[in-house]
């Protein structure tokens, strides 16, 4: 019998490949192989700003800011808009 984990990565799994195989047959190919390279990036930069799969961590937008006395600081703020001096 199979555990719960590798349950849920064989559904993700078949999930990724349903939205691969749906952008191949958008571009009317069978393999990104069949693609120039500018159509080739093109699909592969839909597939990574669609696919929001389980494991992928959000990411955080972290702003570098210096200071006047020259220090270098981070920021996380979400949709930061102080100006940090």
């Amino acid at each position: 019998m199979k555990n719960y984990k590798s349950f849920l990565n064989e559904g993700s799994k078949e999930e990724y490949k349903k939205f691969f195989d749906k952008k191949l047959a958008k571009y009317k190919v069978k393999s990104p192989a069949e693609l120039d390279d500018a159509e080739k990036k093109k699909f592969f930069d839909e597939i990574d700003k669609e696919w929001k799969g389980d494991n992928e961590k959000k990411e955080e937008l972290v702003k570098e800011y210096i200071k006047k006395d020259g220090d270098r600081r981070r920021c996380v703020c979400r949709n930061c808009t102080t100006r940090h001096r």
